[in-house]
């Protein structure tokens, strides 16, 4: 079947008509005189025609020409997310004091291939570990409810860091599992600003391969001291690109004074052979913090509208005797294949970190299995009572606002898919409170990229996934209305 493209001109003809004759109805009161089902039937077509045009249209407009009218389609809140107050040192995460010398870079990925997150980050120089040793934290608990193990050093065969930044992770050469990027502090002096670990293990069970310096042929422009990178699919074309931060080789007091910028390398090569382009200085409109000397970003589609946007730590503001860290907001206002972003919000939706800690660094990724994207920060607190030692504290920001759930079950309720770990197909079964007849099943990949929709009818069923990527997938369940039913994970060998 060839592909047709939605006729964005028309629908958004018909999304803007019917909503002004929702509106007289509803003003003349001949809506409320409709039987129940007409109702639903009337709000279902213009439901359908924003969640269709919210790909392609900036929400903010679909939200300003639905004005009032958003709460009763139920969309009041189909972008706006709500994070909880952090909570400290969660999921067994403690680190407690270890001066300066202990720098936790954390980054979620799911690399064991079990369907949930495990945790990654770094030392600094320290004397239980060496300098810049790779640390991993297993997740033991489970999807729902994160539990991390003890720190493990030097794991899956990595004995160096190259005095890395940060790390970043994805499948670079296509086999199915996660390869490992790491930026480079001090690249003037190392004379390289990457090295690529590829991960010659299996999905299931990692094993990195002898690390390679300057990898893919990247340089970056105006020799700056050291790199940030992130592995994303920015231009939603089915490869990874590479977004990177970059820290001035010269820089003054106060940091604030000399910023970084953003580079973008985009992939003109193919999943399987990376290649990547030129750099791109501050692309698609994104802005370097101005308050400090980092951009840290970490992608994800952050207000569900089926595009990517980014949240970076870096940034920071001097408070009388207390520095308050900062993160940024991107708003991504163009489509999944052009982004574009808005200037960053500095702590948007709640997202505040306590003060007296420079440097924030946030990592993201759904960690209670309810369908939005959560957050995870590592920072230092200052503890001036005890003798100025800097406390590592990690903070969990949960996201607790849920698309379109309207008094939603709790997550997962009474849908089901197994197995967990499929080639060809999985099966899925509701229980029938929860068979509404019409089910619709949208599956998304780790970035947030929506790979299928497939509409389900009745109680049970199969899916095949025979021709998906190999990968980590979430699949998540609504009803004809759009109201959340359950999310659930698949593991793609």
């Amino acid at each position: 079947m060839r592909y047709q493209p939605l006729p964005i001109a028309a629908a958004y003809r018909r999304f803007l008509a019917l909503n002004q004759k929702l509106r007289r109805m509803l003003s003349s009161g001949t809506f409320s005189a409709l039987r129940w089902e007409k109702q639903q039937a009337f709000l279902h077509q213009i439901r359908q025609l924003f969640q269709k045009l919210r790909r392609v249209i900036p929400h903010r407009k679909l939200r300003h020409a639905l004005a009032a009218s958003t709460l009763l389609l139920g969309l009041e809140h189909a972008q706006a997310q709500e994070f909880a107050a952090p909570v400290q040192n969660p999921f067994g995460l403690e680190l407690g004091q270890n001066e300066n010398s202990f720098f936790p870079i954390p980054q979620l990925v799911d690399i064991d291939g079990d369907g949930d997150f495990d945790l990654f980050h770094r030392t600094g120089n320290d004397d239980l570990y060496g300098s810049n040793i790779l640390l991993f934290q297993e997740n033991i608990g489970t999807p729902q409810e994160p539990e991390f193990s003890e720190i493990v050093a030097n794991p899956f065969g990595v004995g160096t860091l190259n005095e890395a930044t940060t790390l970043t992770f994805g499948d670079l050469d296509g086999d199915g599992d996660l390869d490992m990027l790491t930026g480079q502090y001090d690249a003037p002096s190392y004379g390289f600003y990457f090295t690529y670990y590829e991960n010659i293990g299996t999905p299931t069970a990692p094993a990195f391969a002898t690390p390679q310096t300057a990898p893919f042929g990247l340089s970056v422009p105006d020799d700056p001291d050291s790199t940030i990178p992130f592995l994303v699919d920015m231009d939603n074309d089915g490869d990874l690109d590479l977004l990177v931060g970059t820290y001035p080789y010269t820089y003054s007091y106060p940091y604030g004074s000399t910023t970084g910028s953003i580079a973008y390398f985009p992939n003109i090569g193919t999943a399987q052979n990376p290649e990547f382009g030129e750099a791109q200085i501050n692309p698609f409109g994104l802005q370097p913090p101005v308050n400090g000397y980092l951009f840290l970003p970490t992608v994800a589609d952050f207000d569900n509208d089926g595009d990517l946007d980014i949240i970076s730590g870096g940034e920071y503001l001097y408070e009388g005797d207390y520095y308050q860290p900062i993160l940024n907001y991107y708003e991504n206002t163009g489509t999944p294949e052009q982004p574009a972003f808005a200037p960053p919000q500095s702590n948007a939706f709640g997202l505040v970190s306590s003060n007296n800690s420079y440097l924030v660094i946030p990592t993201a990724a759904d960690l209670d299995a309810d369908g939005d994207v959560d957050l995870l920060t590592s920072r230092y607190e200052y503890d001036e009572a005890g003798g100025g030692y800097a406390k590592i504290i990690f903070e969990y920001f949960e996201n607790t606002a849920i698309i379109n759930a309207v008094n939603a079950p709790a997550t997962g309720a009474g849908f089901q898919l197994f197995p967990t770990v499929a080639r060809d197909e999985v099966q899925w079964q509701v229980e029938a409170s929860q068979s509404t007849g019409q089910l619709r099943l949208t599956v998304f990949d780790l970035n947030g990229r929506q790979f299928r929709q497939k509409e389900l009818i009745g109680k049970a069923g199969t899916i095949p996934i025979s021709d998906l990527p190999s990968g980590l997938y979430q699949m998540i369940l609504t009803d004809e209305t759009g109201r959340h039913l359950g999310v659930r994970r698949v593991v793609k060998p």
